[in-house]
């Protein structure tokens, strides 16, 4: 089988199957280069929370165009990113806590902003995302994630946490959701 139809069958695979593959893919993207540049600019802290975690796009990303389809693959390569980098030789739950609830807080907060408040924030007047408040979801879905990750990590709850996991996925999430627009014009474009 030569190369180009053995990469063939990959780009033929719906986004949602891919979701946990390019989460894995740009968590190692953020584990092997930005979480070192992070450290060597801003200090230790980095190594606890990026300030700029771009897997958190990826999440957002593929939720965007795929909805509820891309969550169990986000989970397995949730499942996958928590057991290589973060917890190997570690109890299955509290690798699953992580897994579940990092796919699962956005997801869950999107379907109470579009059942409870009658706020679909994927689509706004001109048929782009309500930016500030899908921000402020991320956000909010961040701290959610900063808990289970406390929870599964054993350690107190800190707001100082807190804030740079909610920092980081939002800035993770604009810099690929404006990444994503990018591809997604320059592709309409050409068509």
């Amino acid at each position: 089988m030569n190369t180009v139809s053995s990469t063939h069958w990959f780009l033929r695979l719906p986004l949602h199957h891919l979701a946990g593959p390019l989460y894995v893919l740009f968590y190692a993207i953020q584990h092997l280069v930005v979480t070192p540049l992070e450290h060597a600019l801003i200090g230790p802290g980095a190594l606890t929370a990026s300030l700029l975690f771009l897997p958190a796009g990826i999440k957002v990303v593929t939720f965007y165009l795929c909805r509820w389809q891309s969550v169990p693959s986000l989970i397995v390569g949730g499942l996958v990113c928590s057991y290589w980098f973060y917890l190997p030789g570690q109890p299955l739950v509290p690798i699953l806590v992580v897994s579940v609830g990092s796919a699962l807080a956005l997801p869950i907060l999107y379907e109470v902003a579009c059942r409870f408040f009658d706020i679909d924030l994927f689509k706004g007047w001109s048929g782009s995302p309500h930016w500030l408040a899908l921000l402020s979801l991320v956000g909010l879905s961040g701290v959610l994630n900063g808990w289970a990750l406390s929870y599964a990590w054993d350690s107190g709850v800190s707001p100082e946490f807190l804030a740079r996991v909610a920092t980081g996925d939002i800035l993770g999430v604009w810099v690929l959701m404006l990444a994503a627009m990018f591809v997604l014009r320059h592709l309409r474009l050409r068509a």
